[in-house]
């Protein structure tokens, strides 16, 4: 029996101290949108504050408008279609070559020289600036900067008569201000001019509104704040497409400098193609008329050869040793070619170092065997150069950027000379090998008649520059045919076009990102307030922590009326919901206890503020409806309350009783209900708890019960003292109050710790001040209990029925649309 009593406490000691530590870790939805209800308000306010921010953004914020084109890089060789000629000035080109050339500050800079840019007019309101390009009602014309300090000042212009503008401005914290005509050339200390005013009547109306103010710019910072602005890519690699975007607060401004920039682009292609073309035929006729020169001397020679030695056709033995003769003869002036192009491609760039072009090159390179050696060599020079020319306008000589590129030419140009050393050497010494191979065969003439080698001879010379004269008339046709038949065709697929609509700030975006930052910091608030809450809300949850080792009596609903402290409430409204919750409990108190003996019953709580007191009124108040003799202890004599509730004096009560001083029946006070009597606690004396447990309560309670039928003993709260703990002992019924939103969750492992502690395994539970409307939103009580049992809505509020009328408008705002 020992053995199996103490197996049976090292159970329950083991089950409690699971309780301890076993809290609820799941999502309660139902207590998330309770929490969520309370802060309704900041909910609302925090969705206006947002919905605010964002119209505030959306009025205040400069507008941008995006104006976009898509163009299509398309090559027309007519020469080649039509006289099937290849084309000798095919070059590779892509189409990320064209995106930089775009994106350049060599064609934004044009761009801005060609719009009316050089002065930009400004309209300044209050908050927003906007500038209105050629939409400006007034216009400076001739204008002539003559002190460069003035660049990117505002100079506000305001009418001050009919005819007569005054212009203001300030340089270094020095103001300026002087007076101009309309129509007629100024001049001041910083710039002149002649301002023209389209409408002076509307020029009147609109600076009202606001400031209008000119600025002079400079070309180099336009160039650089608008190539920020655009945007160029490769729209489709297959179709040869590329797209432009280009961002700017004045909508005709995005059309206009997109539609200048296109022109440009497809006008600097064509001269660069033309130049190239130019090049290269001049070379040619150059060439040509060396060799026509050549060929009339070799003819006349010939011719007089004939004259003289009466010569018309050589025929004989000799003619297999012109023709190896004329072959080798042929390679060695394909290897004098050779070197003079080796010799003129090093003088350009010997004599061009730092400005070397890739289209004065390129006529010597072509049709040379070496062709495919050195241009590779030359276009990556080349393209080093136009690198370092862009990087010349945008930063100083002494940058690394500038050192280093100009360190990767250098290299480059080294490269191509060390190669064309490489070749110029290889030809000399074919050459050497050619020439020493000729004169072997032509010592195998000397025994031929000499009139007739003489003769091959001067036929061989002739034949030789009559080909080269005929090879150089057939190229200067072709590259004169090429540069008519090719054109660099820019194709404008989509036009640029003045945008209807802002880019930014979108409202529809703006506005959707309001309300979802409102969602987002009001569930954030919830979610704190959520993770942060450690306040007991509904049975529920005591029985959850206590893993259902705690008997629920019932709960009282909120009194939300303001009443003195622990007032009798169910006597005013019978029907009321308050008054029947009490009547639940009274229910289930009977089903706890069935014998007619007198019952103990003992009521306590964690702290004080739980409503101990409250719920002990008027608990004895609902038993004494059911003709029960009642009567309510007052033992909490730290801080006594019950003779508050009935409104007498405390000059007597359990304190004197338990010293012996005074009588039961000369302490027993009636309240105003029938059946329900009390004892107050009677003066404070300084030692309570050796009172209780002196002996002389037990004596009292005796006597009691020969009177009544239920006692219930208001005990001082078990979490701050011990008072009351042995009389929770003895009670027939101990119920321990815990209150809704005020009792912290850890309470109940107060109410474990007395149950397995002190062994008071028959404790049970109300929870007092619930919020009954919680139900609304997905979460009841648990236990719960359906007041009012058809007497109607106006119960559902106690007795007070203006409480109804003061949360209508609420129910306006929450109710199902």
């Amino acid at each position: 029996m020992i053995q199996e009593e103490i197996s049976k406490r090292n159970e329950s000691f083991e089950r409690y101290r699971e309780r301890l530590t076993n809290f609820s870790s799941e999502f309660e939805i139902g207590l998330f949108l309770y929490l969520t209800r309370q802060i309704w308000m900041w909910v609302l306010a925090i969705a206006i504050i947002c919905l605010s921010i964002g119209f505030l953004y959306i009025r205040y914020t400069p507008p941008i408008y995006e104006s976009s084109a898509l163009i299509q890089r398309t090559k027309q060789d007519n020469a080649r279609r039509i006289l099937n000629v290849k084309n000798p000035l095919k070059e590779e080109e892509t189409l990320t070559s064209d995106v930089e050339l775009l994106r350049s500050p060599l064609l934004m800079r044009h761009v801005v020289s060609s719009l009316p840019l050089k002065v930009r007019y400004f309209l300044e309101g209050k908050i927003l600036t906007n500038e209105k390009y050629n939409g400006s009602i007034f216009r400076v014309h001739d204008f002539k900067l003559l002190n460069s300090s003035i660049v990117n000042i505002p100079i506000y212009t305001e009418l001050i008569d009919s005819n007569k503008l005054q212009l203001t401005y300030s340089i270094e914290g020095q103001e300026y201000i002087f007076n101009s005509t309309i129509g007629e050339v100024f001049e001041c200390e910083h710039f002149q001019g002649l301002i023209q005013v389209s409408n002076v009547a509307r020029f009147r109306r609109q600076q009202t509104a606001g400031n209008f103010y000119f600025i002079a710019t400079q070309e180099d910072e336009l160039t650089s704040e608008f190539i920020k602005m655009l945007t160029v890519s490769i729209a489709n690699s297959n179709a040869n497409t590329i797209g432009l975007t280009f961002e700017h607060p004045n909508q005709v401004l995005t059309r206009d400098v997109l539609q200048s920039l296109i022109k440009t682009f497809d006008e600097f292609d064509s001269i660069k193609r033309t130049e190239s073309s130019n090049r290269i035929v001049e070379f040619i006729s150059a060439q040509k008329d060396s060799v026509a020169k050549k060929l009339k001397e070799s003819e006349l020679m010939l011719k007089n050869f004939k004259d003289t030695n009466h010569i018309r056709q050589v025929k004989g033995m000799t003619e297999s040793y012109i023709k190896r003769i004329e072959e080798i003869e042929s390679k060695l002036t394909k290897l004098d070619i050779d070197e003079k192009i080796l010799l003129e491609i090093s003088t350009i760039i010997t004599d061009q170092p730092q400005n070397i072009d890739i289209y004065n090159v390129l006529p010597v390179l072509l049709g040379s065997e070496f062709e495919s050696n050195l241009y590779t060599l030359i276009s990556v020079l080349h393209k080093k150069m136009l690198q370092y020319e862009d990087l010349t306008t945008e930063r100083t000589a002494n940058h690394d950027q500038i050192k280093k590129m100009r360190s990767q030419i250098d290299i480059q140009i080294r490269l191509i000379t060390e190669g064309i050393k490489s070749l110029l050497s290889k030809t000399i010494t074919s050459k050497k090998g050619l020439q020493k191979k000729l004169n072997d065969v032509e010592s195998n003439f000397y025994n031929l008649p000499e009139k007739e080698l003489q003769y091959s001879r001067l036929d061989r010379i002739f034949s030789i520059n009559d080909k080269y004269y005929t090879l150089l008339l057939e190229k200067q046709t072709e590259y004169a045919l090429t540069r008519v038949g090719i054109t660099s065709n820019t194709s404008v697929l989509r036009p640029p076009k003045i945008p209807n609509y802002k880019k930014s700030p979108s409202s529809k975006f703006v506005l959707i990102l309001a309300i979802l930052a409102s969602i987002v910091i009001s569930a954030l608030i919830t979610i704190v307030r959520y993770l942060s809450h450690n306040e007991i809300t509904s049975l529920n949850e005591i029985s959850k922590i206590s893993n259902a080792s705690v008997s629920i009596l019932g709960l009282v609903p909120i009194y939300k009326n303001k009443i003195p402290v622990s007032q009798l409430i169910i006597d005013e409204n019978p029907k009321s919901m308050i008054a029947e919750s009490f009547r639940s409990i009274r229910t289930n108190l009977e089903f706890i206890s069935k014998d007619t003996e007198t019952k103990l019953i003992a009521i306590t709580s964690t702290v004080s503020g739980e409503g101990k007191t409250f719920v002990t009124i008027n608990l004895g108040g609902i038993i004494a409806f059911s003709d029960k003799k009642v009567i309510i202890l007052d033992l909490d004599m730290r801080k006594p309350k019950i003779h508050l509730g009935f409104g007498i004096e405390n000059d007597r009560g359990m304190s004197t009783l338990l010293i012996g001083k005074d009588t039961v029946s000369n302490c027993i006070k009636k309240s105003q209900l029938t059946g329900l009597d009390f004892i107050t606690a009677g003066p404070i004396p300084p030692n309570p708890s050796e009172l209780i447990i002196n002996g002389e309560f037990d004596k009292i309670i005796t006597e009691l019960k020969q009177s009544y039928d239920i006692i219930i003993v208001d005990n001082p709260p078990v979490g701050l003292v011990t008072d009351g703990i042995s009389i929770i002992r003895k009670a027939d019924i101990p119920i321990y109050i815990f209150r809704a939103n005020y009792s912290k969750k850890n309470y109940v492992q107060n109410l474990d710790r007395l149950m397995n502690e002190n062994k008071i395994y028959k404790l049970s539970a109300i929870l007092n001040g619930v919020d009954t409307n919680r139900n609304k939103y997905g979460y009841n009580y648990g236990y719960g209990y359906g007041y009012g049992y058809g007497y109607g809505q106006q119960y559902g509020n106690y007795y007070d029925e203006s409480q109804s009328k003061k949360t209508s408008w609420r129910k306006k705002i929450f109710k199902k649309k």
